[in-house]
């Protein structure tokens, strides 16, 4: 594996441990990266200057987060909202442990 794939798979594990990006986003900002490499080398760029270039061209990993977030609102309101589930589930759950706790024990009082 040659040094600049190195560095793609890096910037791609980067992107993979997002809640904003889906596989398939990180799958199409690495076509668009690649793409963007293979028409600087013509220019007389290396590997590495070309990857570098089309990386920031594509913006940073925060960027490219928030813009994302505007097409997967979906996704961050579901995550949102399953843990706000979660919290009212422990909630009721701790509810009922309290009057357990305090009747001796017994669930119903």
């Amino acid at each position: 594996m040659s040094d600049v794939e190195k560095w793609i798979e890096q910037w791609r594990n980067a992107l993979q441990t997002s809640d904003t990006l889906r596989a398939s986003d990180v799958a199409e900002l690495e076509s668009h990266l690649r793409e963007e490499m293979e028409r600087l080398q013509p220019l007389g760029l290396s590997e590495m200057e070309s990857f570098l270039i089309a990386r920031h061209r594509l913006g940073a990993i925060e960027a490219l987060e928030i813009e994302y977030e505007k097409v997967n609102t979906d996704r961050r309101s579901l995550l949102r909202l399953s843990w706000m589930a979660l919290g009212v589930l422990v909630y009721i759950l701790a509810g009922y442990g309290a009057v357990g706790i305090s009747h001796g024990g017994c669930w119903w009082p």
